[in-house]
């Protein structure tokens, strides 16, 4: 029975090999004959390059036969026309377009397809657009491009091949003397601003958030070339934004490029969420950009405005925003504080302020001691005793009728004493501080000066 099974299985293996030297043979058969079909479309594309009134292609940037001067960042149409005297059998692939500092762009798939009558004849074209986008002033020159295309031939046969256009040369310049290339602006035939604030609650505290949304509509732009407005105010540059009250956080941009019956349309939308951090009023900031205007020829200015918001306090943002303030409260309470107590020790030892004793004598009525520290003052400044034949009173005309309204004691009054006592304290030609404390020996002041050296020679 074991034999059996071993004859049996060597049997299989057998079979199974043949089986698969037949399906090899196969795949060889099936592959030669595609490979021998494909034969003929090699020479046939051969022959479609060699064939200029088979298939024609033509390249131009603009309006056809116009001057071809744009300016930086427009919209530049680069249109290519194919055309065959037969008619298309397969779809067209246009080369890429690749020219330093300029963005390259078939917004438009599809191309537009009309037939025209030349000599009796008539030629069905196919015209496709790629848009270019020049980044900087200068002369750009588009390098042939290939083009991929596949026509009836004159047996009736699909025939590939793949046509070149002509180099095409163009000028960008900066549309006006007002930009440079650091200007924040762009290039459109229309534009249109749109923003919208929303906040978290009606009425906003410390922690609420506000977001901010700015959308830029143009029409023959690329949304890639529409400025970034809120580019600063990422959370990179929020300790900038945190001293203004809030902190910024960009949303990711969206942005969209349509293209609608020949109209291309971009759109970037930007939106940004403020965490308020401090109570009170916050202003945030304006943006200003400028766009030329391709259909008038003209630079127009753009705002758009900011917005203020009112914040409530909590108690820590209230503490936090006016805590310099009360810092240097409480800081110059101590030093006055502490300033009044180095006074009072001080005057504990020493006399107080001639001026400080006569305003005491007079607010407690003390009319005698405020009289006598006057004389005092008197004597000790001109060494007179008599108020009425003071020197200093030649100065002050009307020393004569306060002498004697001082002599009596029934007309006297706080005015008269404060005036009598800044005649007699200031001393003409002398300019004596009211707060200077009285000298120890006054009467030093009166003392003969010593003889100088020629005095004591004769």
């Amino acid at each position: 029975m074991t034999q059996y099974r071993v004859v049996h299985n060597r049997k299989m293996k057998r079979s199974d090999a043949v089986a698969w030297r037949w399906v090899m043979w196969v795949f060889a058969i099936v592959l030669m004959s595609t490979s021998a079909l494909a034969t003929p479309d090699i020479e046939k594309e051969t022959e479609i390059r060699a064939d200029k009134t088979g298939v024609r292609v033509k390249a131009w940037v603009g309006d056809e036969g116009g001057k071809p001067v744009f300016s930086v960042n427009e919209q530049v149409i680069l249109s290519i026309d194919v055309s065959t005297s037969r008619w298309f059998t397969g779809g067209t692939r246009i080369g890429r377009v690749d020219i330093p500092n300029v963005i390259a762009k078939q917004r438009n798939q599809l191309a537009t397809n009309y037939t025209t009558r030349e000599q009796g004849q008539t030629w069905s074209h196919q015209r496709w657009e790629i848009t270019l986008y020049p980044q900087q002033s200068g002369r750009f020159t588009i390098p042939p491009i290939s083009v991929n295309v596949q026509v009836s031939g004159e047996d009736g046969q699909n025939v590939r091949g793949t046509v070149q256009t002509s180099p095409v040369r163009f000028e960008a310049r900066l549309p006006s003397g007002l930009l440079t290339q650091e200007s924040v602006w762009f290039t459109a035939s229309k534009a249109d601003v749109r923003q919208v604030w929303q906040s978290s609650t009606d009425t906003l505290h410390v922690g609420d958030a506000v977001t901010r949304t700015i959308t830029i509509t143009a029409q023959d732009s690329l949304s890639v070339l529409l400025p970034d407005l809120m580019a600063t105010e990422t959370s990179g540059a929020n300790a900038a934004s945190s001293l203004r009250g809030y902190q910024a956080y960009a949303q990711p941009h969206q942005l969209s490029d349509t293209q609608s019956r020949g109209d291309y349309q971009s759109s970037r939308t930007e939106q940004t969420v403020y965490i308020l951090q401090m109570g009170g009023d916050i202003q945030f900031p304006d943006y200003t950009f400028f766009w030329w205007d391709t259909q008038r020829q003209i630079l127009q200015t753009v705002t758009v405005a900011g917005k203020s918001f009112h914040i409530a306090h909590t108690w820590r943002s209230w503490l936090a925003y006016y805590w310099p303030i009360l810092a240097s409260v409480i800081i110059s309470l101590l030093v006055l504080m502490g300033g009044l107590w180095a006074l009072r020790r001080y005057f504990q030892t020493h006399p107080k302020p001639e001026r400080w004793q006569l305003w005491q004598l007079l607010r407690k009525g003390q009319w005698a001691q405020a009289r006598v520290l006057i004389y005092r003052r008197l004597r000790l400044n001109g060494g007179e005793l008599e108020i009425s034949q003071a020197r200093v009173g030649r100065h002050f005309p009307s020393w004569g009728h306060d002498s004697v309204s001082f002599q009596q004691e029934e007309s006297a009054s706080l005015a008269l004493y404060h005036r009598l006592w800044r005649q007699v304290a200031k001393r003409v030609g002398h300019h004596r501080r009211l707060w200077l404390l009285p000298k120890a020996l006054p009467t030093l002041e009166n003392l003969p000066q010593p003889l100088s050296n020629k005095g004591r020679a004769k």
